[in-house]
C-alpha cells in the first residue's frame, strides 16, 4: 500500500469513528430533543409558508377590488 491510500483510509476511519461517536454517544432523551427541534423547525417553516401564501391571496384580492 502506498502513502496516499493509507492516508485516505485513515481519513475515512476517522470520519466514521467521529460520526459513530456522535450518533451512538447520544442518549434516547437527547435524540428525542433533537427530533423535537427538527419537528418544531419544520412546523415553523410550514406556518411561514402558509402565512405568506395567505398574504399573497389577500393582496391579489385587494388588487382586483381596486381595479374595479
Amino acid at each position: 500500500m502506498d502513502k496516499e491510500s493509507i492516508a485516505a483510509a485513515a481519513t475515512k476511519v476517522t470520519y466514521g469513528g467521529a460520526s459513530g461517536a456522535v450518533f451512538f454517544g447520544l442518549t434516547a432523551n437527547e435524540l428525542a430533543a433533537i427530533g423535537g427541534l427538527i419537528l418544531a423547525l419544520i412546523g415553523l417553516i410550514v406556518q411561514i409558508v402558509f402565512k405568506v401564501l395567505g398574504y399573497l391571496e389577500i393582496k391579489r384580492h385587494h388588487d382586483e377590488i381596486e381595479k374595479k
